[in-house]
């Protein structure tokens, strides 16, 4: 079924695309199977953990509409088809009247809409069968599970034009009510053998809008009233709804390049992650469209994206809910229950994920006030984080946090974990410039001192040289290297991780190259690997959250060809209108199959499309924000993406030209030759920016590459001799590339130089805040 994707909206013109559908709005989600509503999933506010599918279509139908004439039913035929995150909207035609049908998830409601375009004597009908109504039970099916609570449905009963209905769980508070009404009186009947309700409004008017609600909820007053409410303001509550999307819509960045799939996620990302949010408690996602709520984890990484997408004042407030909702001395809330309070507690490494967070919106918003409001936290954190401190190693001990088994990838408790260790790495290096911009030295020192430590012990602790590759834990008490490999298991967060691995790029991207490429998607888990498939599930299967060093290694080699075959993976799911949590590799085939779970007909992962998000602007397109400026790393991929949100500043870069090396960039009309990074004060202040890229085949005798955090104060390039003044706060490492011998002078002394190869040097620049730092380069 053919359809196209317009500024993140999909238009078919006929029948809707990729059906199951899932639609959601905050507390509520359903899938709507191309004639009726199959499944309803509905996490009201308890403190408990129960199943949260309410409705699900077995022989028959949940919810199912129909223009009713003479005794007659109708079924919809979807032509003219728009599709948002919350609705379904398409033209209906019968015996030559035309309609306009509307499915929403509204106001944590399902609705039907039917709107006459003449007065035709059709009446409309909505239907469902109680035997959908579920009643979890320990069958083995996994979504019947009762999670060891006792559900027990109510009779329908008809008051005031409406049926009211629901359950009680053998819980506290285990109530959830239901009202199903209609905005016009209807009658309502009974089926006696198979037990099935209708609702039949009266005779449809021109143009005027019948409306359907099913409304659930915790407290039966509060049901009675919402529901009745959406119905008597159905237009103007849909309006609303509307605007709040468009809104995103509207200060979304605009991508456009060769690869349509890549336009095609940019577009439809921002507006699907919007269909995530807790809408009752700010700052709160839900991590996936279906079969969860929200989790610590899924909530907090990879939001680096949201900034891009201009969504700024959501991350500020997630900085706040996480904080409200921490636990004993500070530990940050693993998962949640429904009622948005904490259920079970992180442990300390992954803690660090905080420091990400507050750090990514301090350096793309420049709201660095907000630093003080959030930096006791963040030291408690970092206390947190340091406690597991390995005796005798500036490494920390303890289990991976990720996969979920890791006793399978031969963890036994006393463990070097990679996955935490490179997460609190680059939350160290997060902190020691956290710490600069509080006044905090003393604190700033720490950081620098462990992360500095870290960086000296990390690859004889993990890079294993007879595999060419770092391995997924060592013992933290013989500090043997377990030989067992998870390239997901290196959590890359944010470009200071590259100060741990780029030494080794050149190994570990031959690795990946033989072991890590499959059909379908990256191995995360090599096939020779004892692990591998070692749960028969999450082992062959990687995770899109977790894949970015990977495709960071493959820009930084020059492997377009690795970016382009992974274009066509994000492609192939985007074309089905989801976005996975996972994706099996157990099967070599290039049209992998929708799994029911991971990569589930209509549902998002709230991470993975902020990864992948970031992903094509960091590793396709070679597009580095950080507090310091805009740094270009081409891959080779010309495009032209408008409205990316920087500091206030939006910002227009069109790439032009051939090769993955930047020949010039012309900011505003200003050509700079040698530098991949903007100077900062051609970005800071200004309402929009425009910036051209040039790009070329083959890199310039001597060029800066760039510099994380720091802020390029001014550069020159004359000849064979490049000046480079930088300023920021934190240890920044400076990378070039520089044909032929070369000096480097750091303040006017000769720098500590190390090589990532022969023509690539990198110094360590220990800025301070208020300092400026010169480099300079002669060939």
């Amino acid at each position: 079924m053919s359809y196209v994707i317009k500024d993140g909206t999909i238009h078919a013109a006929e029948g809707v695309p990729q059906t199951p559908r899932w639609l959601a709005d905050g507390r509520l989600a359903f899938s709507w199977d191309g004639t009726s509503v199959d499944v309803v999933e509905y996490y009201g506010p308890r403190e408990y953990d129960s199943n949260a599918i309410i409705f699900r279509k077995n022989v028959f139908e949940c919810f199912r509409v129909y223009l009713e004439k003479d005794g007659r039913l109708f079924s919809p035929d979807f032509r003219n088809v728009e599709m948002w995150p919350y609705s379904i909207e398409a033209d209906w035609e019968a015996e030559g009247h035309a309609f306009r049908f509307g499915l929403y998830a509204l106001e944590e409601s399902i609705v039907f809409a039917i709107t006459p375009a003449d007065s035709a004597h059709f009446r409309a009908r909505l239907q469902f069968y109680t035997c959908t109504q579920l009643t979890p039970a320990e069958t083995g099916d996994f979504f019947l599970e009762t999670k060891s609570v006792n559900r027990v449905w109510q009779d329908w009963t008809e008051t005031d034009n409406a049926l009211e209905g629901g359950f009680h769980e053998n819980a506290a508070g285990g109530d959830v009510c239901l009202r199903i009404g209609s905005n016009r009186p209807a009658a309502i009947t009974k089926g006696e053998v198979q037990t099935r309700f209708a609702l039949t409004a009266d005779t449809l008017a021109a143009n005027e809008t019948r409306v359907f609600a099913i409304t659930p909820d915790t407290d039966k007053t509060r049901c009675g009233s919402r529901n009745i409410g959406l119905l008597n303001n159905f237009k103007s509550r849909l309006e609303a709804q509307r605007a709040r999307y468009k809104a995103v819509q509207l200060k979304s960045p605009k991508l456009y390049c060769e690869q349509k799939g890549l336009m095609d996620f940019f577009a439809l990302a921002p507006l699907y992650h919007e269909s995530l949010k807790a809408v009752d408690t700010l700052g709160a996602v839900r991590a996936k469209t279906n079969r969860y709520w929200i989790w610590g984890w899924d909530e907090l990484i990879s939001n680096q994206a949201c900034l891009y997408w201009g969504d700024a004042d959501f991350i500020k407030d997630m900085l706040n809910f996480v904080e409200s909702s921490t636990g004993p001395e500070g530990s940050i809330a693993h998962a949640y229950t429904t009622a948005n309070t904490p259920a079970s507690f992180m442990p300390d490494a992954a803690d660090s994920m905080f420091l990400y967070l507050l750090h990514h919106y301090a350096s793309l918003t420049g709201d660095t006030p907000l630093i003080k409001q959030y930096y006791p936290f963040a030291k408690t954190i970092l206390r947190r984080v340091l406690s597991s401190q390995l005796e005798g190693v500036p490494l920390l001990r303890g289990t991976s946090l990720f996969p979920d088994f890791p006793f399978r990838l031969q963890e036994t408790g006393s463990d070097i974990s990679l996955f935490n260790n490179s997460l609190a790495y680059g939350a160290l290096r997060a902190m020691e410039s956290l710490a600069a911009l509080a006044d905090d030295c003393e604190t700033a020192e720490l950081a620098r001192t462990f992360s500095r430590q870290m960086r000296e012990s990390f690859t004889d602790v993990f890079f294993e040289p007879e595999l060419g590759m770092f391995v997924n834990s060592a013992d933290a008490d013989t500090r043997v290297r377990r030989r067992t490999v998870n390239i997901g298991g290196l959590m890359w967060e944010n470009d200071f991780v590259r100060e741990l691995v780029n030494e080794k790029d050149t190994e570990c991207m031959a690795f990946v190259e033989k072991h890590g490429i499959g059909k379908s998607y990256f191995r995360a888990i090599p096939l020779w690997d004892a692990s591998y498939d070692g749960d028969g599930n999450q082992l062959h299967c990687t995770w899109p959250v977790v894949d970015e060093y990977a495709l960071r290694l493959a820009n930084r080699m020059g492997r377009a060809d690795i970016l382009q075959t992974w274009a066509g993976w994000v492609q192939y799911w985007t074309g089905k209108l989801l976005c996975p949590e996972g994706i099996s590799y157990q099967v070599e085939t290039d049209a992998p199959e929708l799994d029911r779970w991971n990569c589930a007909s209509g549902t998002w992962q709230g991470y993975s499309m902020r990864k992948w998000y970031q992903d094509i602007l960091h590793s396709c397109l070679g597009v580095l924000p950080d507090s310091g400026g805009i740094t270009f790393a081409p891959s080779g991929f010309p495009f032209r993406l408008l409205g990316l949100h920087y500091r206030g500043t939006l910002v227009d870069i069109n790439c032009a030209g051939t090769g993955r090396y930047v020949r010039k960039l012309t900011v505003n009309g200003a050509a700079l030759t040698g530098v991949y990074k903007v100077p900062f004060a051609m970005l800071d202040g200004k309402p929009r920016v425009e910036i051209s890229v040039t790009l070329a085949a083959e890199p310039a005798p001597l060029e800066f590459r760039g510099c994380y955090t720091a802020r390029v104060v001014e550069a020159a390039l004359e000849d064979s001799r490049m000046t480079v003044t930088l300023a920021g706060e934190g240890d920044g490492t400076a990378f070039f590339h520089v044909e032929g011998p070369c000096e480097i002078l750091l303040n006017g002394k000769p720098a500590d130089v190390c090589y990532y190869n022969e023509e690539e040097p990198q110094v360590l620049v220990p800025m301070r805040r208020g300092e400026r730092h010169i480099l300079e380069v002669r060939r």
